[in-house]
């Protein structure tokens, strides 16, 4: 089963619970074709889209000056971001209010505990069926192996096709 977790902002692809893009991988993770409603569940911002908006292309404006301006804000976005992150959503706290209610006699560290938890959504992946051979290795389809369900990886990133929220 596959999972999703954003961290400040970046969002991290597990197969169980290997990391299997993001993170200190080398591929990343593709959210393009998920829905605004899906999108905005999972708390993702599109930093990128947010710098065009920001720093408009105008005529008199070289290219390099443009890209440059929204690299920065792009910089300064994230910083501002892992600045301001909050710990806990309002529905985490609602949660410890309720788990408090239940269990008046619970460690504080057992509620902090249930809250804080990284929040992990189950998704779905753009794969692909390659021939492989015994070691999992890729393989022509001319010689002898076992058809394998994989991530289809291109332009080194997963594409997240769906969120189940």
């Amino acid at each position: 089963m596959n999972y999703l977790q954003i961290k400040n902002n970046e969002p991290i692809l597990y197969e169980g619970d290997k990391v299997i893009a993001g993170h200190g991988t080398n591929l990343k993770v593709n959210l393009s074709k998920l829905s605004d409603e899906a999108k905005k569940a999972i708390g993702w911002v599109d930093v990128e889209a947010l710098a065009k908006l920001a720093i408009p292309n105008y005529e008199n404006r070289m290219d390099d000056e443009i890209k440059f301006a929204r690299e920065k804000f792009k910089q300064g976005f994230k910083a501002a971001q892992s600045l301001n992150e909050r710990m806990f959503t309002v529905d985490d706290l609602s949660a410890a209010y309720d788990a408090g209610l239940k269990d008046l006699f619970s460690a504080k560290s057992d509620v902090i505990k249930r809250i804080s938890a990284p929040k992990l959504f189950e998704c779905e992946i753009e794969t692909e069926q390659l021939l492989v051979n015994d070691k999992g290795k890729p393989i022509y389809p001319d010689k002898e192996g076992i058809w394998k369900v994989t991530p289809r990886i291109e332009n080194n990133s997963i594409k997240v096709l769906k969120v189940r929220i």
